[in-house]
Parts: C-alpha cells; sequence; structure tokens
C-alpha cells in the first residue's frame, strides 16, 4: 500500500555497516526518541551534517512539537547589524562607479529589489545591492535611469552584476526578484543563496514520523519573523524597528495600488533607508545561520528556485490552455494544482472540475505567492518511498540492494513499504531515476520507487521526475480481451501495466475487432493515446507456446528471482522479462543461474498465470548454454550407467555432485576437469579430460 498516513506504531532502523534485520510492529527504540533542543546540540548536529559524516538520527535534533507556529529559533546573539550609508544611483556616471565598486573583491553581495507588483508582469523600481565586506548599499534608481533613455545600459550592468559576477549573492526570497530580472531585462541570477530557506532548513526540526507526513515547515518564515530571531542588540533592534516603520509610514500614506509609490519620483528619504535596511540585514541573517545547512545544499536549493521562475507553471499559478485539441477548452483558464510524475502531465482546476494537461499546452497568467513552502526541505530531498516490499525481506536486503545508491542513514519500514533516508541527495536521485529496479523479499513484482508523499509536489522543480513508461507506441503491451461488442464495433482490452499508465483500459475499434477475437483471449499491441486514453492497435493474437531466447541479466538466488533480456525480448516486449527459479528446468538448484546463460523460455500474459501486474513473466526456462568455464574435481564415485564428480567449488555454486554420463576408462579417485550443463535432471559433466 502506498504509505501517505503512517499509523502511531514505527519501525526506525539505523543502517549500520552491519546487514541488519527490519523488524517489525515494534515501538520506536529509545535513539530515536525525541531530544530536547539545546544550543550546543543543534550546533553539534549542523557541524556534522555539514561535514557530510553518516549520523544516525538521534544526532538530530527533534522537537516533540515541531510545525509551522513553532516560536523562532533561540540561538546566540548574532554580530551587529551593519548601518551602511546609501548612495542613490540615478545617472550613467554614478552607474558605472557602483557597478566597478560591487565588481571589486570576492566577498558576497547583498541584494533585494522593489516595485509595482514584482514579478514578471510588475514593474521594477528600485535595485539595492552591497557589498559584504566594505562599502555603501547603493541604491539604483531603474525609473529614472529608464526616463533618461539608458534602459539598454541599465540592462547590461545588471547582467554583468546578477548574472556575468561570479560572487555570492545573498538575497531574501529570492522568486519575484528573480522573475523581475529575468522576464522584464533577460537577466538570470546566479549563484544565488537564498536567505529564506537557509532560516526555513535551519529551524525545520521534527521526529521522523513529521516529515514523512509532510508536518515540518508548512509555511515560510517572513522576513519580520527572521530579524527578530536575529537577537541583535536592543540599539539595533530599535534602529532597524524606526526606519522599517517610517517607510511603512510612507507607502501608508501613498495613493494607489499597494507598491505604486516605487515608481513615483523623488523617493522620500523614509523609502530610501527602509531598501537599504533591506540589505543590511541580510549578511547578518547569512552569518547567524551559514553553518546550519550544507553550502552546496542551500546553492543547489536557492539556483533551482530561481529557475522555477522562468517556467510557463508552477503549482497554484493561474495559466491558460492553449493548442488543445478540444476547441470548447482553448479559452479556459484554472489553478495548475500538480504535477503528475506517472502521466507526464499537470491537473489543472478549471471551473466546472479538475483536468490533466501536458505542459505544452499551458500558458501562463498569474503567480500566486502565499506563506506555503514551495521548496524541499535538505530531508525530504534525501528521502524515498519503496511500494510492494514482499511480507519477509530477508536479512539487511533493503540496504543491500539501495546502498548501491549511496550510503544510507537509516530507514523506517511499515507494511509492504519503506522509508530509506540516503546521507546525500543525489543518491536518493539516482535510486528514483533508475529504471531497473527488481522485486524484495517474497514479492514477485518489482519494487516501485518514488519521493516521500510531502516531497512529491516539489516534482519536477526541484526534484527529478521518476522515468516515464514509454508511451510512443513502439512498445508492444500484454493484455487480455476484456469485452467485446461487434455491433457498436468497439471492446476493451485488460493490460495492469497500462492501467497503471494511464488509469484506463485500453480501447479497441471496429477495424481492428477481428472475427477470431474472443473475451478472455490474450493479445500483444502497441497503444496511441487520444485525449489522455489509451487505443490499441496492431493487436495480434498470442502464440502460448512460442519460444524466445534470451541471457539472463541479473538473478538473486535467495529471492528466487531474476531477469532475461536479448534482442528478440526487446522487440516483442520493450523490455526485460522476468522469471523465477521455480519455472526453470533445474527447479531446486537455482545456484546454477548465472548471469550471461542463454535461456529459452515461453512467455505468460503477466497478472494471470502468477498475479504479477505490468510485468511479462518467463516459464518453462530452459537453460541453453552456459559460460566456458572449467572446473577441476575428482571421480567420486563409478557405477554401470552414470558417475559423479566431486568437486568443491561446484559444491558451492550447485549444492550437489555433478552427474557424469557413462564414460570408459573412469575410475575412482581420478582428477578430471570438465565443463558444466543441464539437462531436465540438473547440471552435468561435459568435456571431461583427465588431468596429469
Amino acid at each position: 500500500m502506498p504509505l501517505t498516513t503512517l499509523p502511531q506504531r514505527h519501525t526506525f532502523v539505523h543502517f549500520s555497516p552491519e546487514v541488519v534485520p527490519l523488524q517489525r510492529n515494534s515501538t520506536c527504540p529509545p535513539d530515536f526518541a525525541p531530544l530536547t533542543r539545546t544550543d550546543s546540540d543543534m550546533r553539534a548536529a549542523s557541524s556534522m551534517i555539514c561535514d557530510s559524516n553518516i549520523v544516525p538520527l538521534s544526532a538530530l535534533p527533534q522537537p516533540a512539537n515541531c510545525n509551522s507556529d513553532m516560536p523562532p529559533l533561540k540561538s546566540h546573539p548574532c554580530k551587529l547589524v551593519e548601518r551602511r550609508p546609501y548612495e542613490l544611483v540615478a545617472t550613467l556616471h554614478e552607474l558605472q562607479d557602483a557597478c566597478e565598486a560591487l565588481m571589486e573583491g570576492n566577498d558576497r553581495l547583498g541584494i533585494d529589489l522593489e516595485g509595482f507588483h514584482l514579478g514578471r508582469n510588475g514593474r521594477l523600481g528600485l535595485v539595492q545591492v552591497a557589498r559584504e565586506s566594505e562599502g555603501p548599499v547603493y541604491l539604483i534608481d531603474v525609473i529614472a535611469l529608464e526616463l533618461a533613455g539608458s534602459k539598454e545600459i541599465l540592462q547590461t550592468v545588471l547582467k554583468q552584476i546578477f548574472e556575468d559576477c561570479p560572487k555570492e549573492k545573498l538575497l531574501f526570497d529570492v522568486r519575484a526578484d528573480a522573475a523581475a530580472l529575468y522576464h522584464q531585462y533577460g537577466v538570470r541570477l546566479t549563484n544565488v543563496r537564498d536567505l529564506q530557506i537557509l532560516y526555513a532548513s535551519s529551524t525545520a526540526y521534527g521526529p521522523p514520523e513529521q516529515y514523512l507526513n509532510g508536518k515540518v515547515m508548512q509555511n515560510l518564515p517572513g522576513i519580520e519573523r527572521t530579524i527578530d530571531a536575529l537577537e541583535i542588540s536592543p540599539d539595533d533592534k530599535d534602529w532597524l524597528s524606526s526606519t522599517k516603520n517610517a517607510g511603512r509610514a510612507a507607502m501608508r500614506s501613498a495613493e494607489g495600488a499597494d507598491g505604486a509609490i516605487w515608481l513615483k519620483r523623488p523617493l522620500d528619504t523614509a523609502l530610501l533607508q527602509y531598501a537599504a535596511n533591506d540589505v543590511n540585514v541580510l549578511f547578518s541573517i547569512f552569518e547567524k545561520w551559514k553553518t546550519w545547512m550544507p553550502q552546496v545544499d542551500l546553492a543547489t536549493l536557492s539556483n533551482m528556485r530561481v529557475a522555477a521562475q522562468e517556467r510557463e507553471v508552477q503549482p497554484s499559478w493561474k495559466v491558460r490552455l492553449v493548442n488543445m485539441r478540444n476547441p470548447i477548452a482553448t479559452a479556459d483558464t484554472g489553478i495548475a494544482q500538480q504535477w503528475l510524475s506517472r502521466r507526464g502531465r499537470w491537473r489543472v482546476l478549471l471551473e466546472n472540475g479538475p483536468i490533466e494537461v501536458e505542459e505544452k499546452n499551458l500558458e501562463f497568467v498569474a503567480a500566486h505567492q502565499d506563506a506555503s513552502r514551495d521548496f524541499p526541505l535538505p530531508m525530504e530531498r534525501r528521502s524515498i518511498i519503496v511500494n510492494g516490499i514482499g511480507s519477509e525481506v530477508p536479512l539487511g536486503c533493503l540496504q543491500t540492494y539501495f546502498q548501491k545508491f549511496g550510503k544510507i542513514l537509516y530507514g523506517h519500514e511499515e507494511g509492504q513499504s519503506a522509508i530509506i533516508v540516503f546521507a546525500e541527495a543525489s543518491s536518493a536521485s539516482a535510486a528514483i531515476e533508475a529504471t531497473d529496479h527488481f522485486p524484495i523479499g517474497s514479492s514477485n513484482v518489482p519494487v516501485e520507487v518514488d519521493w516521500i508523499t510531502p516531497a512529491q509536489k516539489f516534482v519536477p522543480l526541484y526534484l527529478p521526475m521518476k522515468p516515464q513508461e514509454d508511451n510512443s507506441g513502439n512498445k508492444r503491451f500484454l493484455g487480455e480481451i476484456k469485452s467485446l461488442n461487434h455491433g457498436k464495433g468497439q471492446g476493451f482490452i485488460a493490460c495492469p501495466q497500462i492501467l497503471r499508465i494511464s488509469g484506463f483500459d485500453v480501447f479497441i475499434t471496429l477495424p481492428r475487432i477481428e472475427k477470431h477475437f474472443r473475451v478472455g483471449q490474450e493479445v500483444d499491441f502497441r497503444v496511441t493515446y487520444y485525449n489522455g486514453k489509451p487505443q490499441a492497435h496492431d493487436i495480434r493474437t498470442r502464440d502460448l507456446e512460442e519460444r524466445f531466447k534470451g541471457t539472463i541479466k541479473a538473478f538473486w538466488p535467495y529471492q528466487g528471482w531474476g531477469c532475461i533480456e536479448g534482442t528478440e525480448v526487446m522487440n516483442q516486449f520493450g523490455q526485460e522479462v522476468y522469471f523465477t527459479a521455480k519455472d526453470t528446468i533445474i527447479s531446486g538448484s537455482s545456484h546454477a543461474l548465472e548471469v550471461g546463460t542463454t535461456v529459452s523460455f515461453k512467455v505468460c500474459l503477466d497478472g494471470m498465470a502468477y498475479g504479477i501486474a505490468g510485468t511479462p513473466l518467463a516459464k518453462d526456462v530452459k537453460i541453453e548454454t552456459l559460460s566456458q568455464e572449467r572446473f577441476s574435481g575428482r571421480i567420486k564415485s563409478v557405477r554401470q550407467n552414470f558417475s559423479f564428480i566431486e568437486c568443491l567449488e561446484t559444491s558451492k555454486k550447485f549444492g550437489r555432485d555433478i552427474y557424469l554420463p557413462p564414460m570408459e576408462g573412469l575410475q575412482e579417485g581420478m582428477h578430471v576437469s570438465f565443463k558444466v550443463n543441464f539437462n531436465a535432471k540438473g547440471p552435468q559433466a561435459v568435456d571431461v579430460k583427465q588431468k596429469s
């Protein structure tokens, strides 16, 4: 079952270097109990995370009640807020001087923007920039420079500072600023550090079940709450408060919509100081919380947030449907709700209900930004959910399987689902993007890997999508005719793969319904989609006795499962074919199956013989040839019609002595070399040679 909500009793397992079993139906062990958060604990935990060490969950601070309304994090006081003077830049000469001063050195830049409805469709009025180490806050008067006919020069300078300059750039909530620069001036912010992400991540601590249920940091902290958490001196706090209040009073006294005052000239002194202070506090915010999040994670999320503003669609944005086949819906507008990774479509809420639409058929209308968190937390970027695990997981099976993607911090297991948390976000992404997952435990179905439920809403803006099924029409699918109506010339094919992809059975139309088709008949076919619904074409009845050839790509002896690949397999089914050891002619000796072994087999319709959904299954598997490996052994016994060879290596591999057909000159104790082949009775020696 997909794990969307968790019960009260959980199993949390910390993966150590040793393989450990997953224990079911037990309460949370003591080392995962919530801890009292202290300043020293938090700094120590952050240091361990920044050093990329693998730490157990108990090393992370976990307040018992962690939600969006938790009080700001209390820590040591930060350095004083620097009361930098500001310098208004309203002429080309002043702009050139400011640009040269800002480009000097290797220190960081603090940046903020003001304007009317700031964003892609608004109007930029003022740009505030300062160096971390020295100098004033430069207030670049965009309106004055444009009125002087210097828009092209202004665009060039903004590009030099914000896009070409390699310095780290500190902003708080970069979304509107990035959208305004990109869509109004063609400037793409680079090397950004979004301090809203930094502060939000520093306060986002809680027990694992809160992360898994999406209850950690649901709403974003604003700049005012972040400044309150700085714990600056009373004198600095009064100074910031007074200048902020003076700026707000000036804005309230202005006529027009919110932000329109930033387009009027001249600007009031209170507004200029208000704008300058927005940059003054950025360096103090960064200095206080910079060690609470690995800088590589902060940079990655910040620059993803910038890139997201260039897209046409984001969750909660108002969009318009364009180039739709259905002309009735062409002019409709709605709200983009969620990206459906399995189908490669957006769910858009229209007035008459939701509809699923490809991104190419959506056009931006208006951005909507509320207090809801729009980016994944570091924990969410490292966590995946695994569905379809067998009821009996072998010793350390989850760790053994998933550690190939990277180091694992810990896991949570509940029923047929599990949560795996990696040490690195790249490891979780690799597991998500893998296309060759296999069954785990006693299950016959390949496991399904996805992001944990609260992180799925951040796909594809911040997290990579799962590989999409091949819906191009080239792949062949297996199915069973579910219903036929010769009078109407239509019918349906039941196919678990297509049902999983689209949510529909496959439709058959009149030209494709042959007279010899009947309900319950197995067929293979190709698929095309019309208005998101699958239709079958090139339908063929299946010869159930047809045999295919391929080679074993992978095999897990303890699970008794593997998969077969080959040209015939890919041409016919478009994917590997799974098999069980019990379906081979060497049942009971599954250790004999090796990667690279050539086999022949039949294929049964998925979901019929073995209850497997979405995967062709090989049956009556026969080994054709094995590798040319030679073994050495000793004739153990000689009988009239057969003999046996004793060999330590083959005993470990096959679990038995090797059968030897009648041969002349055989003597007990004779040392021989041989190859191994198989017949219906199991492994037997071939090409036997006496060793001198």
